[in-house]
């Protein structure tokens, strides 16, 4: 290799590195639009219902937890005025008229649609973004970026067993480096007052089709909630996305 050789990479090399320098201008046109489309994604929305599968397991905090089957659901939900409302159809693969049941004192997931960005992006969080890396995946190029919102602005409260608890959060923001869409959401409660319950959550987005248009949805989604030293996982995966209509089998009060 040249003179002449060394120094065009000694350039690529130089711009590369303030390509990826965090808090440049670009990144923070990146972080504005992945803020600005979190804060009006559900309101962007379109009524809709879909059919979640959820499997939940049941495990204690250990090193190596071993999981077991609570039960497997399916459940059609709809999104309505930005509401939720479920309707139960199977419990291990049966009708719940055949006497499945599911198991109570558990943890139940719910509000994938919107909320989680609330408790990360609403600016009452005051959460605070640090750059982290890009990926090239097949949806094209994906920046990430880590995040903390401190116990004094949390938005997150957990119920269990008749109390409420706020806690602090972090974690990674995965969106379209082009458009800002968020397309995986990785959050962890922390419990800097040793609070007896805690919850990670993983969600992956996808573009899904309703009615003719394009929305970027839930697909899949893993939970793991603690109390005391009990732990359940969930296991979600959303389907068969379409149009709510008035004839659905699921009616708002």
């Amino acid at each position: 290799m040249g003179i002449r050789d060394l120094a065009g990479a000694a350039l690529l090399i130089s711009a590369y590195c303030q390509q990826l320098t965090p808090g440049s201008p670009e990144r923070e046109a990146i972080l504005s639009r992945i803020r600005e489309g979190a804060i009006s994604y559900a309101d962007r929305l379109q009524d809709f219902v879909c059919n979640r599968v959820t499997v939940r397991s049941a495990g204690v905090v250990s090193p190596h937890t071993r999981w077991k089957r609570l039960e497997i659901q399916e459940h059609e939900l709809a999104y309505v005025g930005h509401r939720e409302q479920q309707r139960l159809l199977k419990v291990n693969g049966q009708p719940p008229e055949s006497g499945q049941k599911i198991k109570g004192g558990y943890f139940s997931p719910g509000s994938e649609f919107g909320s989680y960005f609330q408790k990360v992006f609403d600016p009452a969080a005051k959460a605070e973004f640090t750059w982290d890396h890009e990926a090239q995946t097949d949806g094209g190029l994906v920046c990430v970026f880590r995040y903390s919102v401190p116990l004094s602005t949390s938005t997150w409260s957990v119920s269990a067993n008749g109390q409420e608890f706020r806690l602090a959060h972090h974690g990674l923001v995965d969106a379209s480096c082009d458009t800002g869409a968020v397309v995986r959401l990785r959050l962890e409660t922390e419990a800097p007052n040793h609070e007896p319950v805690g919850i990670q959550t993983d969600i992956y987005y996808g573009s899904v089709q309703i009615a003719g248009k394009q929305f970027l949805l839930p697909v899949k989604v893993e939970e793991i909630a603690r109390y005391l030293s009990q732990l359940t996982k969930v296991e979600m995966q959303f389907r068969d996305y379409r149009k709510y209509s008035a004839d659905s089998t699921i009616t708002f009060k």
